[in-house]
């Protein structure tokens, strides 16, 4: 395999590494936004979109998946590099 190819490879891996991060960030953006979604009592509290909250929590989970996935291909195709 041409070094070329590795390195679009490596730069298409890297775009979906941004990507992934960027969406994390905003997914966490929302989940800090309500840090506590319960009261004391342990009901839900009335002041929380619980269901946006939990989707974020939800979307993150995967993207952590999907992240390790892409690392894992990075590393895979970094002795190609060199």
């Amino acid at each position: 395999m041409k070094r070329d190819e590795v390195r679009a490879k490596l730069l298409e891996l890297d775009k979906k590494k941004q990507a992934i991060e960027k969406e994390m960030s905003e997914c966490q953006a929302i989940i800090s936004k309500y840090p506590e979604v319960f009261d004391a009592e342990g009901f839900p509290r009335a002041d929380v979109p619980h269901e946006t909250v939990a989707q974020a929590k939800h979307r993150a989970a995967c993207l952590k998946t999907d992240y390790k996935a892409v690392n894992a291909e990075i590393e895979s195709w970094l002795p190609y590099a060199f």
